[in-house]
């Protein structure tokens, strides 16, 4: 190490030698290391450089490093970048959360809804190249990043910058000087099976830390003649702190790069190694203090670094203030590529742009655009370049990288109102057709459920799917009388269905489906009561839909809206019966009588809204209207109202009252409630609720005739509470209510993602 006075004022004198020899100022190289969330003290040395007056000639850096590195190359300065850590939101961008809101809307379905999905290899699951795909990061990176596109060198940024990476295959370093930025800084903090490896110029590459943590040769061989080295990350630990499986494997791995580490060392002029004991790699929302370690060990040194820009001027050096690249905001392109996919057409993924080179494009729309091609779920990543053409032009590069062709999934669920089961789902994408995606779903439950369709996306710009499927749901149905449950209706519902609907927006479609729902069910009473052996009814039903969704998560959202209307025709609906014993002609009559169905018109509107008020809280605002024409719609029209969650098809919840615990074809619901998370994780509802059997029906048709369902009533008012908190299992609560008309409490106990 060369960092005593003495050794730098030695240095100096021959760099003024050199000077009167060249006629050249000396330059300066800046290095800074891997070390992960430790890497934030960087930003607070470069403030204090930065107050010493000193910029440096030429940067590099690896991981953590590369990417303060890149931005201050780029010309962001100390306290920009210091803003940046501090305000972005560590947990997502080190995670694979997606916001809902980009979620294509033909997958929002079957999204964020399992806690295992590893991907498929023939018929044997495979894991991952690691945990985190790093979209996230790739979205960050490339928004600060794009005052660099376009450029063919990072010689031309304001400063020459490198980032450092180890080929995972050879297991050499790699320096990285040109082509994306954005790549660049993701492969260089790319931490073997945390992160997935970046393939660049056909080399899988990994975090540079592996090999090269401290790149000090590398800005000297860019021309540097005096270096200032900051290390932030740690050398090999003592025997007596080895003291489990995971310690040993980590050093095992870190021990080529440590003795790198200490030979790179041995290079650097100026060295300044901030205090971080206590903070390990994986701090991030610990940037406010690791930053101020950096900020006290440049204060330390501010002697040195002093002494240094006093000389160096006084060898004529001009320090200069970097000036950030700036992006244009607009762009007319002669022509949009699309590189990296080998399975997806390159019309699917223009379809999903929104524009193409016919108009002038903002990098707004460029921005929206990498949302919706992401949010298919066909692609692990989605970047994008400009590249600069002649008279002001340019092309648009869409980078995009597959993910495996079928993925498993699955998820372990219990409530006490469907009771437990395994939800096993495979998704195959292109594997039957082009452009196409195959579920086969399944619950493995008491009430057993499965869902298997093939969607296919239609047209040149492939903005319309076909979606041909089959649904199959078991059901044991409580029925009830005066709030107590007399007797079950076990039912097996089956529907076969065909559908279109347009898919070019992630937020909203509209589209038309026919169903054939084949329903039998079997009444479980008492033998002396048990007249009707089995009920059977079939409905063909063609139906139009739209759907308009802004919701912030699938699971316990927080901000958006969630819209859903479907009108139709039943122009076939048959209910035929068999009786356990016989009967006289009259009695039959009458159970055909009362079974009796016809076809009908309905509609079915559903609203839920939820506002924040703080980053905390929010209010829940829902509705729903449901009607048809007719009372003698069968079993495949009735809707279950009661229970606490919405997790179960042809139901509604309403707080205070059981599950499925009345059966109406017309009402109108509405409830309000109120949602906090005053800690991490532990979530608090409160919830009101009103039901009306008189309408919608009352003002369409004066002539209706009320249903008093509710109790001899025609309306209902109940509420309730839950307290829950977000488990790796999915959601855990616990609900209580009731209802306005029965002291009797109601319970809901749920654990992971419902169906």
């Amino acid at each position: 190490m060369k960092a005593t006075n003495l050794l730098l004022s030695g240095i100096l004198l021959l760099l003024s030698l050199n000077v009167f020899a060249q006629n050249s100022a000396p330059k300066v190289g800046l290095v800074l290391s891997g070390g992960g969330a430790r890497g934030m003290a960087h930003i607070g040395v470069l403030k204090k450089m930065e107050e010493a007056g000193i910029y440096p000639d030429y940067v590099t850096g690896t991981s953590m490093g590369a990417v303060v590195g890149a931005l201050y190359s780029l010309g962001y300065s100390a306290h920009e970048i210091d803003s940046i850590a501090k305000t972005a939101d560590w947990s997502m961008l080190l995670s694979n959360d997606i916001s809902f809101q980009d979620v294509a809307i033909e997958e929002k379905d079957y999204f964020g809804r399992y806690i295992l999905e590893l991907p498929m290899k023939g018929t044997s699951p495979q894991l991952p190249k690691g945990i985190i795909g790093g979209q996230n990061l790739y979205k960050l990176f490339s928004t600060l990043t794009r005052g660099s596109h376009g450029l063919t060198s990072f010689d031309a940024l304001p400063i020459p910058y490198r980032a450092v990476a180890t080929d995972i295959e050879t297991g050499k370093s790699v320096t990285l000087s040109d082509g994306s930025l954005t790549e660049a800084m993701r492969a260089s903090m790319a931490i073997p099976s945390v992160f997935t490896p970046v393939e660049i110029d056909g080399k899988l590459l990994v975090d540079g830390g592996l090999v090269r943590n401290f790149p000090v040769q590398e800005v000297i061989d860019m021309g540097a003649d005096i270096v200032i080295g900051v290390f932030v990350s740690t050398d090999l630990d003592k025997k007596e702190d080895l003291s489990t499986m995971v310690d040993i494997l980590f050093q095992s791995s870190w021990v080529l790069s440590a003795y790198d580490s200490r030979a790179q060392t041995e290079l650097v002029d100026l060295y300044l190694e901030p205090d971080l004991d206590g903070y390990s790699a994986s701090d991030f929302t610990s940037s406010d203090s690791i930053i101020h370690r950096g900020e006290l060990i440049g204060e330390q040194m501010k002697p040195q670094l002093d002494r240094l820009y006093d000389s160096l001027t006084n060898l004529g050096k001009q320090f200069k203030t970097p000036q950030k690249l700036i992006a244009q905001q607009q762009y007319d392109f002669s022509e949009i590529e699309v590189v990296g996919n080998q399975d997806i057409s390159k019309q699917f993924i223009l379809g999903r742009l929104g524009f193409d080179d016919s108009e002038p494009v903002s990098l707004a729309q460029i921005d929206e655009a990498i949302n919706q091609v992401y949010g298919t779920q066909y692609f692990a990543k989605v970047d994008f370049e400009i590249l600069p053409l002649a008279n002001n032009t340019y092309d648009l590069r869409i980078k995009v990288e597959e993910k495996p062709a079928v993925f498993l999934k699955g998820a372990l669920h219990y409530n006490n109102e469907v009771k437990a089961g395994i939800n096993l789902n495979v998704t195959a994408r292109n594997t039957f057709m082009k452009n196409s995606r195959l579920i086969f779903e399944f619950d493995l439950a008491e009430n057993f459920r499965a869902d298997i369709n093939l969607l296919k996306y239609l047209g040149k710009r492939q903005r319309t799917a076909i979606n041909a499927g089959y649904n199959a749901l078991k059901s044991e149905i409580p029925l009830y009388d005066e709030g107590n449950e007399i007797a079950t209706l076990s039912s097996v519902r089956n529907d076969p269905y065909i559908s279109f609907q347009t898919t070019h927006n992630s937020k909203a479609t509209i589209g038309t489906r026919l169903d054939y729902f084949i329903n039998r069910a079997k009444p479980k009473v008492s033998e002396s009561l048990n007249v009707i052996k089995k009920i059977t009814n079939e409905t063909a039903m063609l139906s139009v839909f739209a759907k308009r969704n802004t919701l912030n998560k699938a699971v316990l959202p927080t901000a958006g809206f969630n819209l859903s209307f479907e009108a139709g025709y039943a122009f076939e609906n048959i209910t035929d019966f068999e009786l356990t014993v016989d009967t006289t002609p009259e009695i039959e009559e009458s159970i055909r009588n009362t079974l009796a169905t016809e076809s009908y018109w309905h509609f079915r509107l559903k609203a839920d809204w939820y506002l924040p008020i703080s980053h905390r809280s929010n209010f829940i605002l829902k509705g729903e209207l449901s009607y048809a024409d007719t009372e003698d719609s069968g079993l495949n029209r009735e809707i279950g109202i009661g229970g606490f969650y919405n997790n179960y098809p042809f139901t509604t919840a309403f707080w205070g009252a059981n599950f499925y615990q009345f059966q109406v074809s017309n009402y109108a619901l509405g409830q309000f409630g109120f949602q906090t998370e005053p800690i991490d994780k532990l979530v608090l509802m409160f919830m009101l609720n009103y039901v009306d059997s008189s309408a919608p029906s009352s003002l369409i048709d004066p002539n209706h005739e009320d249903s008093n369902i509710f109790y001899g009533a025609t309306n209902l008012i109940g509420g309730g509470i839950g307290i829950g908190f977000k488990s790796i299992l999915g959601p855990v609560f616990l609900n209580l209510g009731k209802t306005e008309r029965t002291g009797q409490w109601t319970t809901g106990i749920n654990i992971g993602y419902w169906y």
